[in-house]
């Protein structure tokens, strides 16, 4: 398991923002490394448009390893969107 794509940028008294594979990624609290492992797993999966299958134990922050990723790749898949100069969807506003 490779986890050099993991960077730590700041640490909040209550958070911590990483880049995983590219994408900044806030996490509420810090991780355990299951949870970096599986974080630069989804990315991985979701840059790819592959499924991934992961398991962890009962208790180890599976959900929030997911939610924190899942959303953190979607905010920069629209930031990229918006650089790029494409469309949300929205084709009502000019």
């Amino acid at each position: 398991l490779e986890l050099s794509s993991v960077v730590k940028l700041s640490m909040a008294s209550d958070s911590s923002e990483y880049v995983i594979g590219g994408v900044k990624v806030l996490f509420p609290c810090k991780p355990y490394p299951s949870q970096l492992a599986m974080m630069n797993s989804i990315i991985r999966g979701l840059n790819h448009g592959q499924h991934c299958l992961l398991e962890s134990p009962t208790g180890s922050g599976k959900s929030l390893a997911l939610l924190c990723s899942t959303l953190g790749w979607q905010q920069a898949q629209a930031a990229k969107q918006q650089e790029e100069g494409g469309s949300t969807g929205d084709k009502t506003q000019p």
